[in-house]
């Protein structure tokens, strides 16, 4: 609820600062997003100011923690080219990886990961992950806020768009046409 959110602001140490929020400007699912998150923030006593930065300073705070000191929050989105979580946690939760921003470093989180990329078997891969999220939850590592869905819209008569983020590697406008 809103009054427990409050409680635990209260609770957090919190003084008042204004927290910055970085976007991509122009990517308007992101503003709206950062808008949503601004305006729930605020009603628990949270500021936020939201920071869009053009892509290449964007990305340099992906990736560079010099970068990132000014700002408190990053709103960022990303893909799994693969259906399964330890293709895409490694990146964020696995020591010295490049999206692994806060520096986590747990040698049994670090071992459980190296077991799980060697288990081929996706009940158990799913198992030893599940197993691991209590690190990473206890050591409130990231928070994933919104998973939005990406939707293409295509009329009657038309073919070959790619539905995925597999789009982001293919020539995908190429493929697109008149179906028979």
């Amino acid at each position: 609820s809103v009054d427990d959110a409050k409680e635990l602001v209260e609770s957090s140490g919190y003084g008042g600062e204004t927290l910055k929020l970085v976007t991509m400007a122009g990517l308007a699912s992101q503003t709206l997003m950062a808008q949503v998150i601004q305006q729930n923030l605020a009603e628990i006593g949270v500021t936020v100011e939201i920071v869009p930065l053009n892509p290449t300073e964007n990305l340099t705070v992906n990736y560079s923690p010099e970068a990132r000191e000014p700002y408190d929050l990053i709103l960022t989105g990303n893909y799994a080219f693969a259906k399964d979580p330890i293709e895409y946690i490694q990146f964020f939760l696995g020591e010295g990886q490049p999206l692994n921003w806060t520096g986590f470093a747990d040698p049994a989180a670090t071992a459980g990961l190296a077991e799980a990329r060697q288990v081929f078997e996706t009940e158990d891969r799913a198992r030893i992950i599940a197993d691991l999220q209590q690190y990473w939850e206890d050591a409130a590592v990231t928070t994933s806020l919104t998973m939005p869905d990406l939707v293409t819209f295509l009329a009657d008569g038309v073919t070959g768009m790619t539905t995925s983020s597999a789009y982001l590697n293919q020539p995908w406008l190429a493929t697109i046409g008149a179906s028979e």
